[in-house]
């Protein structure tokens, strides 16, 4: 005889049977998706370098540690524009353009003029200002300096900054001066003041800011003796960065800046020779301060 088996216990074991089935059968619960790993930090920008020869008042100098002057704000700006940290570069002045074309640089922002045998080497962007050569001399002897017939026939000894282009100038235009070169400028003044050399040439730009800096014995003699513009300089295969300094230079003209800095610097600075046209020429000589004592 079979043992009656109760009919609750029949009907749990098989429900728990096809639970236990169920539970065998059914699918896993999908697991949580893994997050997806977040994006690799994108490295800073690269830093703007800029080589300058900070021994240049009123276009770039340096102030206890930091660089001013009319070619530092204009190299802060253009770093800015280009979303870059600026890294100015001091060096020798003759050292600018090797430090360019050795890849130590990427622009030399530094009142370097425009010159036939630069563009050989370099290329430039559109010029910013035009500027000349003048004589700087002692404030008593300004009247032996009346006229250019005067300064080119001048006998006596003139200092230069070494591979500027008042040494060039110097070279070609002044067959019987006395040729003293000089590493920097404050040395070549300094020359002046010392009664070692007669006449000291350089841009007009420095010898303003060195006329006001010893105002009692200098006197810029107010002849512009060249025209020349000034420019920033780029390795001829970087036109990349060459284009982007003209669309900024373009964008600074038409918002007022690019005149606002240069007046802040040289209040006394033509309209007409900030962004010049290099096809017509630039009457310079008016633009002498009227509290500069006349070379007539």
């Amino acid at each position: 005889m079979r043992p009656v088996v109760p009919l609750c216990l029949l009907l749990a074991a098989l429900f728990g049977g096809a639970i236990a089935a169920s539970a065998q059968t059914a699918p896993a619960p999908a697991s949580a998706a893994a997050p997806a790993p977040a994006p690799a930090p994108k490295p800073p920008p690269s830093p703007l370098r800029v080589a300058v020869y900070a021994n240049a008042p009123p276009m770039i100098f340096k102030s206890g540690d930091k660089y001013s002057g009319i070619e530092a704000e204009f190299a802060r700006g253009f770093a800015a524009a280009l979303g870059r940290p600026v890294e100015f570069i001091n060096m020798d002045w003759n050292d600018l353009v090797p430090a360019l074309l050795d890849d130590r640089a990427d622009i030399i922002m530094s009142g370097l003029s425009i010159t036939t045998l630069r563009q050989v080497r370099v290329a430039f962007c559109t010029p910013y200002l035009r500027i000349g050569q003048v004589p700087l001399c002692r404030r008593g002897e300004l009247a032996l300096y009346g006229n250019n017939a005067a300064l080119y026939n001048i006998r006596g000894s003139v200092g230069v900054v070494a591979g500027t282009t008042a040494d060039l100038l110097l070279h070609e235009q002044f067959s019987y001066a006395l040729r003293e070169t000089f590493p920097t400028l404050q040395e070549t003044v300094q020359a002046l003041l010392d009664k070692k050399v007669d006449l000291v040439l350089t841009d007009f730009p420095l010898a303003l800011w060195q006329s006001a800096e010893n105002e009692a014995t200098l006197a810029v003699v107010p002849i512009f003796l060249t025209q020349e513009d000034l420019a920033w300089a780029f390795r001829k295969d970087d036109d990349v960065l060459r284009i982007s300094a003209n669309a900024y230079l373009a964008q600074i003209q038409r918002d007022g800046t690019l005149a606002a800095i240069i007046h802040k610097w040289l209040p006394m600075v033509a309209d007409a020779a900030i962004a010049p046209n290099s096809s017509t020429p630039t009457n310079l000589a008016p633009q002498v301060p009227a509290d500069l004592p006349s070379a007539q």
